[in-house]
């Protein structure tokens, strides 16, 4: 067998993985992956321009999902310790001093953070659905293959 066709087999496992998931678990994959990107284009110059934390978290999602991702983000960067000294800040600090740091990070160290990030929240997103492990994993594939047609992650 051909390393290619190894490597398409395990993405095939994946993805049937992925489609066998129920609704929430999609969810909590699909919502790691897209706040990630959120965090990640933030216009760290133009922090006014937007409340930080509606331009990352889009009020469409459930409420219970946005309050878990409200607490757990600013806890999520102090402790990637991408937010630092954070005694006595608010949430919208924490998250705007971890945003810069994270934007600040180059090469294969930048892509470490950005997959902590995603799958930190995915986590929480997941609300204990999905084994930490296997997240990990899900995340990689679908970060990978996010624009497949038929992955529905509609709740």
């Amino acid at each position: 067998m051909s390393l290619k066709s190894f490597l398409n087999k395990i993405g095939q496992f994946f993805s049937n993985l992925f489609k066998s998931l129920t609704k929430v678990a999609k969810k909590a994959v699909e919502v790691g992956v897209e706040i990630t990107n959120k965090i990640k284009d933030f216009d760290t110059a133009h922090p006014e321009a937007a409340d930080l934390i509606t331009a990352i978290i889009p009020g469409t999602w459930d409420d219970k999902l946005v309050a878990r991702l409200r607490a757990a983000l600013p806890k999520i960067m102090i402790d990637l310790k991408l937010a630092e000294n954070v005694l006595g800040k608010d949430d919208v600090t924490i998250l705007l001093e971890g945003i810069n740091a994270l934007q600040s990070i180059a090469g294969p160290s930048r892509t470490v953070f950005l997959n902590s990030l995603s799958v930190l929240i995915a986590d929480v997103a997941a609300d204990g659905e999905i084994d930490l492990d296997d997240l990990i994993y899900l995340q990689q594939w679908f970060y990978k293959n996010q624009h497949v047609e038929d992955v529905d992650t509609t709740t």
